[in-house]
């Protein structure tokens, strides 16, 4: 098991990794986002007012930090879906972020992950619990597209959790992750 945990802030590191952090998510709102959509259309789940990085030099400070930890780093883009017109944004948010250390990239909207594989950015691909994986032919489906983790929905019971953990096609499959609320 691993404790996969939010963060807003570099000065947030040493605290969660000192009570057992394994790994960090977290968001950031770019400029050029902000300048186009202002905080009517989040560019993840987070709030774009305190639950984002506010730059990219700020997400650098945090994963070099989180690497003296030897804890790696994920970024949500996990909107349910993007405009065709957003995705170049949200294509180069994380060309930037893979460039500066992020080693995954948590997403709900398809059509971005399969634009994320076409230009083969070197992410991780994690699917968000918006992606709504809710049984096993769902789990190939990710799988067979490369997806390193699937973060199941937060309205599975623990029996649907089970039944997705023993009908996992082999041990190479993506890893399961569940919120603990």
């Amino acid at each position: 098991m691993k404790i996969v945990s939010p963060i807003s802030s570099p000065e947030e590191v040493e605290m969660l990794a000192g009570n057992g952090a394994d790994e960090f998510y977290c968001g950031l709102v770019p400029p050029s986002w902000t300048a186009r959509y202002g905080t009517n259309f989040w560019v993840n789940r987070r709030s774009p007012r305190r639950g984002n990085l506010p730059s990219y030099t700020i997400l650098a400070k945090l994963v070099r930090l989180a690497e003296t930890f030897h804890i790696p780093v994920a970024l949500t883009v996990n909107a349910p879906h993007y405009s065709r017109e957003q995705y170049p944004l949200v294509i180069e948010l994380a060309e930037r972020a893979a460039d500066l250390g992020v080693k995954a990239i948590i997403l709900g909207d398809i059509g971005l992950l399969l634009s994320l594989l076409e230009k083969k950015i070197a992410l991780e691909l994690h699917l968000s619990s918006v992606g709504s994986c809710l049984n096993s032919e769902a789990l190939r489906f990710y799988r067979e597209l490369g997806v390193r983790r699937v973060i199941l929905p937060r309205g599975l019971s623990l029996q649907e959790i089970g039944r997705l953990c023993r009908q996992r096609q082999g041990k190479e499959g993506p890893e399961l992750g569940a919120f603990v609320l």
